[in-house]
């Protein structure tokens, strides 16, 4: 489960950092069909596959706004940085 929430992470981080919120709308759909499929080809139980599809949908989407903060922050530094001269 935690491999699937940095998965998750870290791709919501490389989302947020080049693409606008919209991005995770089909990226939530995606990640929703792979968990499905993936506990159903493991027969895994209800609960065990909705545990991991609430944790792979929150982790991308954590992810996508760390990577948007981060990204965002950057700019910041670097538009002070050039009026520092």
């Amino acid at each position: 489960m935690s491999t699937l929430a940095i998965i998750a992470s870290l791709t919501g981080i490389l989302l947020g950092v080049r693409f606008k919120v919209l991005i995770l709308v089909p990226s939530v759909a995606l990640v929703v069909v792979a968990v499905f499929a993936g506990g159903i080809a493991h027969h895994e139980e209800t609960g065990s596959i909705a545990l991991a599809l609430l944790v792979a949908a929150v982790g991308l989407q954590v992810g996508y706004l760390g990577g948007l903060s981060a990204s965002r922050a950057v700019m910041v530094i670097g538009a002070f940085s050039g009026h520092a001269h």
